[in-house]
């Protein structure tokens, strides 16, 4: 078992105390790996020999290294804020009854306001370790909305677990400055899935579920702006072609 305190405490010892306990001389990263629960350690992040590697978002639900076709296609969902996808898992602090970390999201992903894109089975192991975002081509019939991803590792035997997740408000896309958008214009928006480390196993799936909220996690979007308490129903659209290729990039490692 990891004694994080006891990490902590080393830390603290060597740099505030002046200890010479070892700490300084230690590998500066150190990383847990989900699915081989195991642990490697590098002198740089992102690792040495990560190779940025594309999932693209293809027309049948699937995600593919290969890129989409040059035919137009679109998938789409409608998102209310009055019914938001809850919160189940992930990075959270929260009241005990959201229970962090990988959650079963078989429950989630029945609900229609979603759109999900997974692989094939993976005939090798793939090692994902450091930092994930999502490049999205999509449009909204609102003038503001938000787009939340979320990584999931699909077992053989059907079991569906988050791995990592993120959100983008959509006026914000282009940084802290805020622009809102026009309505059924395509834009491409960047969503950070902040940094990840897991490997799926062979025979196992990668799966990408794209949709607008995550509540309480995350503050609904009312879509409107904030101009008026009523909330407006989007119509969201994912692009899906040679021109608007939509996908997740994934930091690859090579395993063992």
């Amino acid at each position: 078992e990891y004694d994080h305190v006891a990490l902590i405490q080393k830390w603290f010892d060597c740099w505030l105390k002046g200890k010479e306990n070892g700490f300084d001389l230690e590998p500066p990263v150190k990383v847990f790996i989900g699915g081989e629960n195991t642990w490697i350690t590098d002198t740089q992040w992102p690792l040495k020999g990560t190779t940025l590697t594309p999932y693209y978002l293809q027309p049948d639900g699937g995600l593919s290294p290969e890129k989409p076709a040059d035919e137009v296609s679109t998938d789409f969902y409608q998102y209310d804020p009055l019914n938001p996808v809850p919160t189940h898992g992930g990075a959270v602090l929260m009241h005990p009854y959201f229970i962090p970390g990988p959650r079963e999201q078989q429950l989630v992903n029945i609900r229609e306001d979603m759109l999900i894109y997974t692989t094939d089975q993976l005939a090798e192991n793939l090692r994902v370790v450091g930092p994930v975002e999502v490049k999205l081509w999509a449009s909204t019939s609102a003038v503001d909305t938000d787009f939340v991803a979320t990584l999931m590792d699909v077992h053989p035997d059907g079991k569906v677990l988050n791995i990592t997740d993120g959100i983008i408000r959509a006026k914000y896309r282009n940084g802290s400055k805020p622009k809102l958008l026009q309505p059924r214009e395509i834009y491409e928006v960047t969503i950070d899935l902040w940094s990840v480390g897991h490997t799926f196993l062979k025979g196992h799936k990668l799966s990408l579920r794209i949709t607008s909220s995550n509540f309480p996690r995350w503050d609904r979007n009312l879509n409107n702006n904030g101009t008026s308490k009523d909330s407006v129903i989007a119509t969201q659209t994912v692009y899906l072609d040679a021109q608007h290729p939509s996908r997740i990039i994934v930091p690859v490692i090579p395993a063992d």
